[in-house]
């Protein structure tokens, strides 16, 4: 926020990562309830990180206009990244 204002400056973000516990739910808020529409790019990520070994056991990519909601399902909890 701008000092003393009570209003933001921040302009965008381009995405947002949350490790959710379960695809099926976060399906149902983001698409459903929010809105959003699956990214079909968020496949192919899930398909490279488990096939390099990753943890990842799932992945949603939902979009809300230009901005993303990066939702893995087996992240670890405790990374900075």
């Amino acid at each position: 926020m701008a000092k003393g204002s009570g209003i933001s400056t921040i302009r965008m973000l381009e995405h947002v990562n949350l490790n959710v516990p379960s695809l099926k739910e976060a399906k149902v808020f983001y698409l459903d309830c929010l809105g959003c529409s699956a990214d079909p790019r968020g496949d192919l990520v899930k398909a490279t990180v488990q096939a390099s070994g990753g943890t990842l056991q799932d992945l949603l990519w939902a979009n809300v206009g230009l901005q993303q909601f990066h939702l893995p399902v087996g992240e670890p909890e405790n990374t900075t990244q």
